[in-house]
């Protein structure tokens, strides 16, 4: 599973697609996660204490920030938090279960039409759209959505 997780991450930065780009009059990205709202670059505690406790967590020393990155694992849904000196923030979270959707409605197992209604054309497997310094990335395998990914550049 960890290998899948990594060649997903490793895919979405090097992957660019889809014709959406540019500010959309939102300023971060979001989606509803049972009864929280995750949006990047947000404080993560409060997300974190709704969501309850995580199958899993694990942690690695940070590239970008000073500090320790950390993963929460909620089974088919995972949040990726930095440091900041306010506390923990929001860097990431990416789906491979279909309980969870974007705002345009994709969940995992849309097909490559709807995902291509709500962004634009993909380039091969991967629709890549930009706004500001955040990604959102989705994943196609056979046609139909795999994986969903938010993270901040």
């Amino acid at each position: 599973m960890k290998r899948i997780v990594l060649i997903v991450c490793i895919l979405s930065m090097l992957l660019a697609g889809c014709g959406a780009s540019g500010e959309t009059g939102e300023k971060h990205f979001s989606v509803a996660a049972g009864e929280t709202t995750l949006t990047l670059d947000a404080p993560a505690k409060s997300a974190l204490e709704t969501l309850g406790a995580p199958y899993g967590y694990t942690e690695t020393a940070s590239c970008a920030f000073a500090g320790t990155e950390k993963t929460y694992d909620f089974g088919a849904f995972y949040l990726r938090t930095y440091p900041a000196k306010d506390g923990d923030r929001i860097l990431g979270w990416w789906f491979s279960g279909d309980k969870l959707h974007t705002p345009e409605g994709i969940s995992i197992g849309a097909p490559r039409e709807q995902v291509e209604q709500a962004y634009g054309e993909f380039s091969g497997n991967a629709c890549v759209v930009t706004r500001g310094e955040e990604k959102l990335t989705i994943l196609l395998e056979d046609d139909t959505v795999a994986t969903v990914q938010y993270s901040l550049l």
